[in-house]
C-alpha cells in the first residue's frame, strides 16, 4: 500500500509516482488526498503499470482532492498502463469544495462554522493520517490541515475534546 498527504496554501506540490507490476499475483493499492487553498496548486500523476508477465495483479489507485478557496489549483492524473492478462486495477480522481451543506449541518447542531470546516478537512484527510506510524506527526499533520483554512474563517479551536487521529 502505498499512500499520501499533500497541503498547499501558497506553494506547488508536485508528486509524481510510478508502481509497476512485474510478476504475476502481484497486489497494490494507492490513497492519495490533497487539500489545497490560498494560491496553492497540488499536481499528482500517478502510473501504475501491469506488464505482460502480471497476471492476476490486482492494482487500485485513487487521488482525492478538496479545494478550500477559489485561487486554489489542482491537476490529477492517474493512469494505467495494463499489458498482462486477467487482472483486476482500478484508478481513479475527484477534486471538490467543501461542502457547505455539511457546514450548515454542523451549525444547525450549535457546533461553529470554524469548527466544522475543521472537523471536515480533518475527516477528509484521516484515511491517510491513520497511517502515519508515529503520534508527534500526525498532529503535525492536522495542525497543518487547519493551517490551510482560510484565516477570515478560523480561531484557535479546543480539539482536547474530540477523539484522537
Amino acid at each position: 500500500a502505498l499512500s499520501g498527504a499533500a497541503r498547499g496554501a501558497v506553494s506547488a506540490v508536485d508528486l509524481h509516482t510510478a508502481i509497476r507490476h512485474l510478476t504475476a499475483g502481484c497486489e497494490s493499492s494507492q490513497v492519495q488526498k490533497n487539500v489545497v487553498s490560498g494560491k496553492g496548486h497540488a499536481v499528482f500523476r500517478g502510473l501504475i503499470r501491469a506488464n505482460g508477465e502480471a497476471a492476476e495483479t490486482i492494482a487500485n489507485q485513487l487521488c482525492r482532492s478538496m479545494v478550500l478557496t477559489d485561487g486554489a489549483k489542482v491537476d490529477v492524473s492517474p493512469c494505467l498502463e495494463i499489458i498482462a492478462d486477467d487482472v483486476q486495477c482500478t484508478h481513479g480522481a475527484t477534486v471538490a469544495d467543501l461542502d457547505e451543506e455539511k457546514v450548515f449541518y454542523f451549525q444547525a447542531r450549535g457546533i461553529s462554522s470554524e469548527a466544522a470546516r475543521f472537523a471536515l478537512v480533518r475527516g477528509f484527510a484521516d484515511e491517510v493520517l491513520q497511517l502515519v506510524p508515529y503520534e508527534g506527526a500526525k498532529l503535525r499533520m492536522a495542525a497543518a490541515a487547519m493551517d490551510l483554512i482560510p484565516a477570515k474563517q478560523t480561531k484557535r479551536i479546543d480539539t482536547s475534546g474530540w477523539s484522537s487521529i
